[in-house]
């Protein structure tokens, strides 16, 4: 496998952790078995109540848990060794954010099928091959969604996608990656995560473009990259 103009190996395995993709996924609101009473619902996650006295405390006040679904989080690399990235409106922000494409995975559905369908639905490309590069927490404190890390390669993008109007598919080289993270206009810090699991599953320098794989072109300051970014 070629990336970035150095050839690299393949990663060994294309399941990682210990995830298996057999059956039907658990993946769904409240998965976890209920150990309390759920005070407030929505469409997209609940709030439930539990006892917080745990091994040899004696806390006697309530704890919260947010039951949300289990998400995917995808680094797609296109076919001209440029990262895939969008630009959303938040509105728990009132901002717009740059991203990786990432999303929440359907009742039985797959991870690996959220993955590339989350990929699709806001960018409009399909990766040659997509790899589980690591699964975790985002926020161990509250939530008990699961999340899933994928690295594609191969991206191209689809000529009958239609683009949404809130998602706007965003190209960087890894340099202007970098500089979007040190000038804080990109804060997503699941994604740096995704980076290095990347970089120690396959041998590539994604989080680290310096150090072997330099694009070939000038690197632009965040400022002066896209019109897109800002």
């Amino acid at each position: 496998m070629v990336l970035f103009g150095v050839k690299v190996p393949r990663i060994k395995r294309n399941i990682a952790m210990d995830y298996e993709f057999s059956g039907k996924t658990t993946a769904k609101m409240g998965r976890h078995d209920s150990q309390g009473t759920i005070v407030f619902k929505t469409e997209w996650f609940n709030v439930e109540e539990l006892d917080s006295n745990t091994g040899n405390s004696q806390n006697s006040d309530p704890y919260y848990r947010i039951n949300a679904p289990d998400g995917v989080i995808v680094l797609a690399i296109t076919q001209d060794d440029k990262i895939l990235l969008v630009r959303q409106w938040r509105p728990a922000l009132k901002r717009y954010t740059i991203e990786l494409p990432a999303g929440a995975i359907d009742p039985d559905e797959l991870p690996e099928h959220a993955a590339s369908r989350e990929l699709y639905e806001e960018t409009g490309f399909v990766c040659r091959e997509m790899t589980l590069v690591g699964n975790g927490f985002l926020s161990a404190n509250r939530i008990n969604a699961d999340n899933f890390a994928f690295f594609g390669l191969g991206a191209t993008l689809r000529e009958t996608f239609v683009p949404r109007e809130d998602i706007e598919p965003v190209l960087v080289t890894p340099n202007e990656l970098k500089n979007l993270v040190l000038s804080g206009k990109f804060k997503q810090w699941a994604a740096l995560s995704v980076l290095l699991l990347a970089d120690w599953q396959s041998g590539t320098k994604l989080a680290y473009p310096e150090a072997g794989f330099r694009d070939n072109t000038n690197c632009q300051s965040p400022i002066s990259m896209s019109k897109t970014i800002r």
